[in-house]
């Protein structure tokens, strides 16, 4: 004898894949949800079939936007440190070949700069910085460029000059009509840099410390400054890239604050501390 089994009755689960919730199945295709529903868009779409067709095609063009944006900020973070590590490769090699300078007469054993007619052109090396509490560029410092423009600071730490043949006044300013101070030089050193793109040589800017020293490597003398203060001030505060501030042999340090914002700006103080020649 034959004995078939009683019919099993099941009752359907409400759905538990985000896709199965909001239409989109697992096989790529558009399943009525009760999400949709809700909506009204069954309606809406019964009325105009040309809705599921496009449907699909909006769903994968916003995907690749999407996408897209998420790989330009990739390179803006991290792929600009691919060019910037480059051309600090080149400038380091620049440098190291470059001769020292001959000191004036009676100026060997005190600090001082450079010669008088030394005019480096925009995006050129011109000493290098390294700031052994932070391990800057895993303690093998960089090479500062003349300049503090888009093209200048994706090479590496920029010096800000004195307006001249190559440095025109722009606004903002990226230049100053007073005579730009060298490291050895009484006043105000200035050198911007990047915290999060084109090699983010300034990410760790804000553990300085009081007593922490900077590093200055150049072609008429080697320098260590002290860190003496560190600041937070608007974007446009008035004073802070004015070489002639100060009648101390100082170095400041400026990027954005605080990281991945240009909303403020972080300073760092630093005056001269001790001075070997090349």
């Amino acid at each position: 004898m034959t004995i078939t089994p009683a019919p099993i009755n099941v009752k359907k689960s409400a759905p538990t894949q985000g896709g199965e919730t909001f239409g989109f199945g697992l096989g790529g295709g558009w399943r009525w949800t009760r999400f949709d529903l809700l909506l009204g868009m069954k309606k809406i779409v019964a009325g105009y079939p040309w809705v599921m067709r496009i449907l699909p095609i909006l769903g994968k063009f916003l995907i690749s936007v999407g996408v897209g944006v998420l790989l330009f900020v990739a390179w803006t973070l991290w792929g600009t440190g691919i060019s910037t590590h480059r051309d600090q490769n080149r400038l380091s090699d620049a440098f190291d070949a470059a001769p020292a300078f001959q000191a004036a007469a009676g100026e060997a054993d005190k600090p001082h700069g450079p010669p008088a007619d030394y005019d480096p052109k925009p995006g050129e090396g011109v000493f290098r910085l390294k700031i052994p509490k932070i391990k800057l560029n895993d303690g093998k410092g960089y090479i500062v460029v003349e300049g503090v423009d888009t093209d200048d600071l994706a090479k590496g730490p920029g010096h800000y000059p004195q307006c001249r043949a190559g440095f025109e006044i722009a606004d903002p300013p990226l230049c100053t009509e007073h005579d730009e101070v060298w490291p050895g030089e009484r006043g105000r050193v200035i050198v911007s840099g990047h915290r999060t793109t084109h090699g983010a040589p300034f990410y760790d800017l804000e553990q300085l410390v009081e007593g922490n020293e900077l590093i200055i490597e150049t072609k008429w003398g080697n320098f260590v400054y002290e860190v003496t203060q560190t600041k937070v001030v608007a974007p446009d505060a008035i004073g802070i890239a004015n070489p002639t501030a100060t009648n101390k042999r100082e170095i400041v340090l400026t990027t954005c604050n605080p990281r991945f914002s240009a909303a403020q700006r972080l300073i760092v103080f630093a005056q001269m501390a001790r001075y070997t020649p090349v």
